[in-house]
């Protein structure tokens, strides 16, 4: 997976992000940790862990 400059410090993170915002609650505890465990598997790096979103 590509991965792009975070910062100055030498961090990078995935391009593409993972949004958690069901997980827990309308994903179930095994989805959301499959899902995870594909995405860190696949190379992801960055979590999108926001909980609203703008209309």
């Amino acid at each position: 997976m590509e991965t792009t400059p975070l910062g100055a410090m030498g961090e990078s993170v995935s391009r593409l992000r993972l949004g958690t915002m069901y997980f827990g609650s309308k994903l179930d505890r095994e989805t959301s940790s499959d899902l995870l465990d594909r995405y860190y598997g696949a190379g992801g790096r960055f979590l999108d862990t926001a909980t609203v979103y703008a209309t």
